[in-house]
């Protein structure tokens, strides 16, 4: 629904209204951008448009055919109401050069994206906050990162590094990791790091883990794998590949569902 502005509080108004999307239109000053810049679903739009459309459009509304009088009232708004910071905190700017109904197709398009993109998928949350955790890692390899999820609830977080009372990774404490001549999934019964996925795991146990969905950026190892089955994991949403001898065999085995994390249009 669109409403224009009047003398009224903008807030009043939309107090007063019940639709779920609301299109303010104009947006005529920056004290009443202040009211509503702190709310999350509220996006600023601002609308190029030169002049000669827009004495166009105030002719037709106010019946003006004097081009320089309408410059002089137009410059007179832009600096008596801040229109200058209206543009600066704006989150996206369009271009008005063409005819009405092309504006209105542009406008139509606009407000479908924002309505898809208020909310983040669960996947892109959860997946977002594995790669937040991953930047604790001590690890010089790669880092990971990796939580437990049940019923759309963080159960734990885990990254990979090496245990409490070792020296970090990144201080030369694990040979395999420090190791030029190793490869990507080798010797990984020589790494002293504890994998994000364990850690995670550890963090719970396995009453709190069983049927939950974990969530890593990296697919996971034969050793994380068979641990993840013990403890009852159901599914696992990974983001980068790393395969390893025997891991797709033991998950699929273990009825674990394996899924390549695609970020998804938002709800």
């Amino acid at each position: 629904m669109t409403i224009d502005s009047e003398k009224i509080s903008l807030k009043k108004k939309l107090k007063s209204l019940k639709e779920k999307y609301i299109v303010i239109a104009p947006f005529n000053n920056f004290d009443d951008f202040q009211e509503f810049s702190n709310k999350t679903t509220f996006k600023l739009i601002w609308v190029n448009s030169p002049a000669k459309i827009r004495f166009e459009n105030y002719n037709r509304k106010y019946n003006e055919s004097d081009f320089q009088n309408f410059l002089e009232k137009d410059y007179h708004i832009n600096k008596t109401n801040n229109l200058r910071l209206l543009q600066e905190n704006s989150c996206m700017q369009i271009n008005n050069e063409g005819s009405l109904d092309e504006f209105q197709i542009k406008i139509r398009k606009l407000f479908n994206y924002f309505c898809e993109n208020i909310r983040p998928h669960w996947d892109d949350y959860f997946m977002s906050i594995a790669h937040i955790v991953s930047n604790r890692s001590n690890c010089i390899k790669q880092k990971v990162g990796a939580i437990i999820v049940k019923n759309n609830r963080i159960m734990s977080t885990g990254y990979n590094g090496t245990p409490s009372k070792l020296a970090n990774c990144f201080e030369g404490e694990c040979p395999r990791c420090n190791s030029e001549n190793i490869s990507q999934g080798e010797d990984l019964d020589k790494c002293f790091c504890i994998h994000a996925e364990e850690n995670a795991l550890l963090e719970i146990g396995k009453s709190l883990a069983d049927k939950a969905t974990l969530y890593t950026t990296v697919y996971p190892c034969l050793l994380c794998s068979k641990l993840m089955i013990q403890c009852g994991i159901t599914k696992v949403v990974y983001d980068r590949d790393y395969k390893t001898e025997h891991t797709d065999y033991i998950l699929s085995k273990g009825k674990i569902q394996i899924e390549k994390w695609i970020k998804k249009p938002c709800l």
